[in-house]
């Protein structure tokens, strides 16, 4: 059984390896691969099924689908990578250092963090997208308004158990600075928990923006999946490809980040 288990697993690590893999090389070349420019109206055709020359049909625009959602990966992926970074870098920073320093600031932050995770993430993010305007760069940084607590509490945690071993200790003595103890010396030794839980904040990201989108707030003037779906779920009768093409998509993509990053921690953790 539990070899069983250890080969479904690897499967799905490798079905999500080569969805994720699919999508950046998808992304990054969208303007290569893309069939039609995806902004490109035939009113008087759309919408329609699939056919030879346009494999996954039109919308009610005219505008081919495979293409729109072609580049509405980009999307996706400039959101999510861009979400988690930005996630990462404020979490870990003010959650080691709170570690580390203890006292005050680690109250502070930790209250921070407190409060944030009082409120629910896409009800901040709709509220923050709402006021700033929808477009790719308020879109992450709404999702980046709660985003880093995660990243804050892990780092916070795992600085907790390496602040009291010999090597932070040597640092200190030497009269080496905060920052150059949490970038220098921490960072290496708590990577690998904050990469699995990066992995599974990109599938929570893209997921929340093409939400987003669904709603209208999201990026304005380039395809993403969320406004597709939204767009389709008017012909649901008549042409039900229309929102079943760009929700798959969306599945897809977030399942394959979750096996991934099950596949890392399963991995860093020796299983």
């Amino acid at each position: 059984m539990r070899d069983e288990v250890g080969i479904r697993g690897k499967a799905a690590a490798w079905l999500g390896a080569f969805i994720v893999a699919a999508l950046l090389v998808t992304a990054a070349g969208a303007s290569y691969i893309s069939p039609f420019p995806p902004d490109e109206m035939r009113l008087c055709e759309g919408p329609s099924g699939l056919s030879l020359d346009h494999p996954l049909g039109m919308d009610k625009h005219g505008r081919d689908v495979l293409s729109r959602l072609i580049y509405g990966s980009r999307v996706s992926v400039i959101v999510g990578a861009g979400t988690v970074a930005l996630s990462v870098v404020i979490g870990f920073l003010l959650g080691a250092t709170a570690g580390l320093r203890g006292g005050l600031w680690d109250q502070l932050v930790m209250r921070v963090v407190d409060v944030l995770l009082a409120f629910p993430g896409i009800l901040l993010a709709i509220a923050l997208t709402a006021i700033t305007g929808p477009s790719v760069t308020n879109v992450i940084i709404a999702l980046s308004a709660r985003g880093w607590v995660a990243y804050a509490r892990l780092a916070r945690g795992q600085v907790l158990v390496e602040r009291e071993k010999g090597y932070v200790e040597a640092a200190r003595s030497i009269g080496a600075s905060t920052p150059r103890i949490v970038l220098a010396h921490l960072l290496p030794n708590v990577t690998a928990p904050v990469v699995v839980q990066a992995t599974f904040g990109m599938a929570g990201a893209i997921l929340a923006e093409a939400s987003l989108s669904f709603l209208g707030l999201g990026p304005q003037g380039v395809p993403s999946w969320g406004a597709m779906l939204n767009d389709g779920t008017s012909f649901l009768r008549t042409a039900p490809h229309l929102a079943i093409v760009p929700g798959l998509a969306i599945m897809a993509t977030v399942m394959a980040f979750n096996f991934l990053g099950d596949a890392l921690r399963d991995r860093l953790a020796g299983n």
